[in-house]
């Protein structure tokens, strides 16, 4: 259950944890899945699509891809969103069931908290994730540069 430390819950972290079990509550569930590496596959609930490996859930990343109808672009690109979706509950009693399921203790939830559900808060979250930027330097780029491109001959 939840632990009252005084700090909210960090989603993002929930959202992580359960891509990294993503199989283990598929089988709560009784949702046929199929693993591929570091995603794993079941039919898109969002559209009922027909392919078993339509929407994929990333365990490295904890996002979700329907490669089908892209219904991550109005729904949601967190995993935690699409638990909460195929249980059919609110987002809060989700991580309480995560935590049950998981035999994982979260910090106190804030029940101010709404939904990621939107296109552009889940934008605006991963804009606050910190960016890496790598500097090329130009003779790296001249030794790997080939003219004329193979691929335009």
């Amino acid at each position: 259950m939840t632990t009252n430390t005084g700090n909210n819950i960090n989603f993002e972290e929930v959202n992580r944890r359960i891509a990294e079990n993503i199989e283990l509550i598929y089988d709560r569930l009784n949702i046929h899945h199929i693993s591929h590496g570091n995603r794993v596959s079941i039919v898109c609930p969002y559209h009922y699509g027909t392919k078993d490996t339509s929407l994929n859930v990333f365990t490295d990343r904890g996002n979700v891809v329907c490669w089908t109808r892209h219904c991550e672009v109005t729904q949601s690109k967190w995993v935690l969103n699409l638990i909460a979706y195929i249980r059919r509950q609110p987002l809060l009693e989700t991580v309480r069931w995560v935590e049950e399921t998981l035999k994982l203790s979260f910090s106190e939830i804030d029940e101010s908290y709404k939904e990621v559900t939107s296109f552009s808060r889940s934008v605006s979250l991963l804009n606050k994730m910190p960016k890496k930027h790598i500097n090329i330097d130009r003779e790296y780029v001249r030794k790997s540069l080939q003219i004329p491109s193979i691929r335009f001959i």
